[in-house]
């Protein structure tokens, strides 16, 4: 049996976080309910968005420890029946552990640079270039380049589209033939272009 302390409320900044861990204790067998969202807001009288919001701060301080399970609801384990640990939140990350994650990229960029080396042989300097600055481009979180975003993914078969598509889209004047890189440049300006534009609006 779980002891529920005297001042259960105070504990929490929303009542409604403590009244649901208290339904959730009254509800356990074996510290473990099973159930879904909408019965506990039926129960309860709040609504399926504050159930979850609620579900979520008793997890993130290490009161519950929740499991969605196909078909069944969730499953929804009270942490004094087992070791629980408080959900560590992307809010309140230590300054080291994005660090961390910054030298991981930084890592796995020139990983990626190294293996773009041996295809040099193949295609010119300038092209691989652009290759490389296009696909290790980092996503607004910068955890992760363009090409890691891909579904599918074989660089020999990228470089190919990627050389293929150069000699399509270039200029056959001699003297007026851009690079690469000015390509690549070119692209990036009409991108944040682009992206000014649409602020605006």
């Amino acid at each position: 049996m779980i002891k529920l302390d005297d001042d259960i409320l105070s504990k929490f900044p929303r009542p409604r976080d403590g009244l649901i861990l208290v339904y959730l204790m009254a509800k356990a067998v074996d510290g473990v309910v099973t159930t879904t969202y909408q019965q506990i807001a039926k129960d309860t009288d709040y609504s399926v968005k504050q159930v979850r919001s609620s579900l979520a701060v008793l997890e993130s301080q290490g009161q519950t420890k929740g499991m969605v399970r196909a078909g069944l609801g969730v499953e929804i384990t009270l942490c004094e029946t087992v070791d629980c640990k408080p959900k560590k939140s992307l809010q309140g990350r230590p300054r080291a552990d994005q660090g961390k994650t910054e030298s991981k990229v930084e890592k796995r960029k020139a990983d990626f640079y190294n293996s773009l080396i041996p295809y040099l042989q193949q295609y010119p300097k300038e092209l691989i270039r652009a290759f490389f600055d296009y696909w290790s481009e980092l996503n607004k979180s910068r955890t992760k380049m363009r090409f890691e975003g891909e579904k599918t993914w074989e660089t020999d078969k990228r470089l190919t589209t990627w050389a293929n598509n150069e000699k399509k889209y270039e200029k056959p004047t001699g003297n007026n033939r851009a690079s690469a890189a000015d390509k690549t440049a070119s692209r990036y300006a009409l991108e944040d272009l682009s992206d000014r534009i649409l602020e605006q609006h």
